[in-house]
């Protein structure tokens, strides 16, 4: 039984999964849309750079640079923030794997399950369908 699979493919899962890429889809756009006016702003201090004095080119740069750092503060924030809602979303789910798993184990007499897709697998009964019917049917 593949717990990974198991993970993925139950309804919870999937549910989970699909609010977690839209927030990661909002989050792409607001970094992307950042990006790419940063980096019109650098083209434009390029285009423009030779007819500015200097002081106001360092000026431009120092605050260029700035947004820059502010965009990598917003990639690490929004990172950061997408662990802490997966962890949320994901760790009751995991906990609810590991109960059925226990209960499976004991109940076919069972020594392993597979976390993810091993060689040693081969050989083994494959109960991740059974797996994802108790975690659908809520255990």
């Amino acid at each position: 039984m593949v717990i990974q699979r198991a993970t993925v493919e139950c309804a919870q899962g999937r549910k989970a999964r699909t609010a977690l890429k839209e927030v990661f889809n909002q989050y792409q756009e607001q970094l992307n849309e950042e990006q790419a006016a940063a980096k019109k702003a650098i083209e434009d201090l390029k285009r423009e750079r030779a007819g500015l004095p200097a002081d106001v080119v360092r000026q431009r740069e120092a605050e260029l640079q700035a947004w820059v750092g502010r965009i990598q503060a917003m990639y690490q924030r929004d990172q950061k923030d997408m662990h802490s809602r997966e962890e949320a979303v994901m760790g009751p789910l995991a906990n609810r794997i590991r109960r059925i798993s226990a209960q499976m184990e004991s109940a076919r007499n069972l020594t392993v399950i597979f976390d993810k897709p091993s060689a040693d697998a081969l050989h083994c009964p494959d109960i991740t369908g059974e797996m994802i019917h108790c975690l659908d049917a809520g255990e």
